[in-house]
């Protein structure tokens, strides 16, 4: 390919185009799939869990069946309290009105400035994500399957 190349040369818009070597490069992220951003009301706080173990979410109750004009089985359920605490990220890229005006011939300035401005928190969020989700000592220690589903199994 020739690259014409001439110092006087002037860009028209009429024969010009814009080329953005990594279009539709955020569909290939799975950070915000992963570890979704989940919105919430003010910077920290707390949020009930229902564990497993003491909400006996996997408990099996054998007896659960209805006779004619009696109740049905009852039993209980219990959660505990846990917190969160957020940080806020962002990233951008300020743009002279003279770059607008003068740039805008070619392709939305602002269109394609916000679009590389978002991409730096995203791929920011993706380099967390993996390292969190690559980092074993988050999982804690290994359990043996049998002793997992121990409390799917037990019965009442």
């Amino acid at each position: 390919m020739a690259i014409y190349a001439n110092a006087g040369a002037v860009f028209r818009a009429d024969l010009s185009g814009v080329v953005v070597q990594t279009a539709d490069w955020e569909k290939s992220l799975i950070g915000s799939r992963v570890a979704p951003v989940v919105n919430v009301d003010s910077k920290d706080g707390q949020y009930p869990v229902f564990d497993k173990t003491t909400a006996g979410l996997l408990k099996r109750r054998s007896n659960i069946q209805r006779a004619n004009t009696a109740g049905y089985a009852r039993g209980s359920s219990s959660w505990t309290q846990d917190t969160y605490a957020t940080q806020e990220y962002g990233y951008e890229i300020p743009i002279d009105y003279n770059t607008i005006k003068d740039m805008s011939r070619f392709f939305s300035v602002e269109e394609i400035t916000a679009m590389l401005a978002k991409r730096v928190p995203l791929l920011e969020q993706e380099i967390r994500v993996a390292a969190m989700t690559f980092n074993t000592s988050n999982y804690g220690s290994a359990t043996n399957s049998g002793t997992a589903y121990t409390i799917g199994n037990i019965h009442v």
